[in-house]
């Protein structure tokens, strides 16, 4: 049986102005409690790409992580990582290790 093979359709990646537009509600994946004692509702998080891997981690001021982001809308924002955008994530709701966040985009590096 012969034929090509095509690809599917490209996954367009997002321009700069639907960057600065995403925001995201989500709850945090892997939570790590002894990270989460120290948080607070209200504490913004910084979302940070590990090297070499499409996960965003969501660390505390210190540098530690709190968690992993996971969303529908992941592969938008680690494209929107990759162009230099920075985000937040703010703390909304903590219950035991169930931590809510809103993420929001706060600028480019």
């Amino acid at each position: 049986m012969g034929g090509s093979s095509t690809p599917g359709p490209a996954i367009p990646t997002p321009r700069q102005s639907d960057c600065s537009q995403l925001m995201v509600r989500t709850i945090l994946a892997s939570p790590v409690a002894a990270v989460l004692q120290s948080v607070n509702i209200g504490d913004q998080l910084l979302l940070r790409l590990e090297p070499g891997r499409s996960v965003v981690i969501a660390v505390d001021p210190s540098g530690r992580a709190a968690g992993s982001i996971i969303s529908p809308d992941l592969h938008n924002l680690i494209d929107c990582i990759r162009q230099g955008n920075s985000y937040t994530a703010k703390v909304l709701e903590i219950e035991g290790g169930r931590c809510v966040v809103q993420i929001n985009w706060i600028g480019r590096a």
